[in-house]
C-alpha cells in the first residue's frame, strides 16, 4: 500500500505543478470546451500494487451536458498479485523444498472494462484538470508456476501434496471501480492526457488496490 499512495502522491505533485509551467495561449490552444461532441486515444504509463509493471490503454468518450462527458476505459497491466498472495507462494515453495531447490511466481495480469464519466474544469487556458469515475469488469488471471531442481511442476503438485486455490490459480472477472484526477492540453483538434488512477477491484480472498499513473493523447471532435 505504500507503493500505491507514493505512486498518487508523486502524480499529484507534478500535476500540481503543470498549470504552473503553462505559456500564452496561441492559436492552437482550444478557447472552446476540450471536447466538442466525443473523443477517442490511447494511453500508457506504470501501475503498481506489489510490484510496477507497465500499462496499456484506450479510452473514448462523448460530452454529454456542458462539462461533463460520458467515457468508456479500458487498459492492461501484467501483474497485480498481492503481497498476502505472493507470501502464499513462499510457503509453497518451503513444501517444494524437502524435495530440492524449489522456486516459485505468481503472475496476476488484468483487463479492465469500465463505463463512467469524466467532468472537465473547462476555462480558456492550456491546462484543464479534470475528475473521473468508472464502475466495469475487472478480468483476472492468475498464473502461479514452481520448478524443483531447475524442471518446472507447475502441472504435477498434486504429487507433492499441493493443490492451488483462488487465491493462486485460475481465471475470473468481478466487479471493479475507479476514480481518478488528470490534467488535458488541447492543441488543435488532438489532445494530451496526464493522469493518476485508482482502481479497486474484489480479487476473490481480498480486495485490490491498483495504482496507475497514465500519459497518452488522441483525437477530439
Amino acid at each position: 500500500m505504500r507503493r500505491v499512495f507514493g505512486a498518487i502522491v508523486v502524480t499529484a505533485a507534478l500535476l500540481g505543478a503543470a498549470p504552473a509551467s503553462a505559456q500564452q495561449a496561441d492559436d492552437n490552444v482550444p478557447r472552446g470546451p476540450i471536447v466538442n461532441s466525443w473523443y477517442a486515444g490511447a494511453n500508457t504509463g506504470v501501475a503498481v500494487v506489489e510490484k510496477f509493471g507497465g500499462v496499456l490503454g484506450a479510452e473514448a468518450g462523448i460530452r454529454l451536458w456542458r462539462n461533463l462527458d460520458g467515457v468508456v476505459d479500458v487498459f492492461w497491466t501484467p501483474n497485480i498479485a498481492t503481497r498476502r498472495q505472493l507470501d502464499g507462494v513462499d510457503r509453497l515453495v518451503e513444501v517444494l523444498r524437502a524435495s530440492g531447490d524449489a522456486s516459485g511466481r505468481l503472475k496476476a495480469p488484468v483487463i479492465y472494462t469500465g463505463v463512467g464519466a469524466r467532468w472537465v474544469f473547462e476555462n480558456s487556458g492550456r491546462f484543464r484538470p479534470y475528475v473521473l469515475f468508472t464502475i466495469g469488469s475487472a478480468r483476472i488471471e492468475k498464473k502461479a508456476s514452481f520448478s524443483v531442481n531447475g524442471s518446472d511442476v507447475s502441472g504435477s503438485l498434486p504429487t507433492y501434496g499441493i493443490t492451488l486455490g483462488q487465491d493462486l490459480a485460475g481465471t475470473y472477472s468481478r466487479l471493479g471501480t475507479e476514480g481518478g484526477v488528470g490534467i488535458l492540453m488541447g492543441y488543435g483538434t488532438w489532445y494530451f492526457d496526464a493522469g493518476a488512477r485508482l482502481l479497486s477491484v474484489d480479487a476473490l480472498d481480498q480486495r485490490t488496490n491498483v495504482a496507475r499513473v497514465v500519459l497518452g493523447g488522441g483525437y477530439r471532435f
